[in-house]
């Protein structure tokens, strides 16, 4: 397990590469700003919905518990035995197009990735390469951290179909560990994704990918 405070040293030692130059958050890193869901958006969602983000109930516990500003920091940490190892995202693991993106990623000037973060405690979501499935991600992202207290890392992948051995404690799942993907187009695919079946679940999130012209 990793403490909160352990994470934040971690990020600030980040900012100066090993080699001594300095470095600057990554686009992913930037996202965890914890800034989203402000004063300022309880206020105006608020107000246009008509609710009262103080209103308590009759055990005086609040009506809207989530209509708050966001987290300023992680509450929990996911206890999850894969990202305790030797192999955990090993990058002799991905192909060449997949990527792994942690909690205090910093990255050069020229762009290249002076430290890519730690994933040990994290939310790992997998982020696609199309529109639908990367903005899903996003607003994921955000709630897992601002409304319910986890760190969120990334694993950038176009492998939809090895999602669920991602997810299982066999195969792809001992070296590229994740935990959620929000959108994976299963039309004629099941059989492949089925294979790890009995260690992930799913559902439809409410409506169905079509590909035409």
């Amino acid at each position: 397990m990793v403490s909160s405070a352990l994470i934040t040293a971690w990020v600030a030692a980040a900012l100066i590469g090993a080699d001594g130059q300095p470095t600057t958050p990554s686009l992913f890193e930037s996202r965890r700003s914890r800034k989203c869901l402000d004063a300022s958006w309880v206020s105006s969602t608020a107000k246009s919905l008509g609710l009262d983000p103080d209103a308590l109930d009759w055990q005086h516990r609040k009506v809207n518990p989530v209509l708050r500003p966001a987290l300023e920091r992680a509450r929990f940490i996911l206890n999850d035995p894969r990202q305790h190892t030797s192999r955990t995202f090993d990058s002799r693991c991905f192909q060449p197009s997949e990527s792994f993106h942690g909690v205090g990623e910093t990255i050069y000037a020229n762009g290249t990735v002076a430290n890519r973060g730690i994933c040990n405690g994290t939310v790992v979501l997998e982020y696609n390469t199309w529109e639908s499935q990367t903005m899903t991600t996003t607003v994921l992202a955000i709630l897992i951290s601002e409304v319910v207290g986890y760190q969120v890392s990334y694993f950038i992948t176009d492998g939809g179909l090895d999602a669920t051995e991602r997810m299982a404690s066999v195969g792809l799942g001992t070296c590229s560990p994740t935990h959620v993907n929000v959108e994976v187009w299963t039309a004629s695919k099941l059989s492949l994704l089925d294979v790890f079946a009995n260690e992930t679940s799913s559902s439809a999130i409410g409506y169905n990918g079509q590909w035409e012209l």
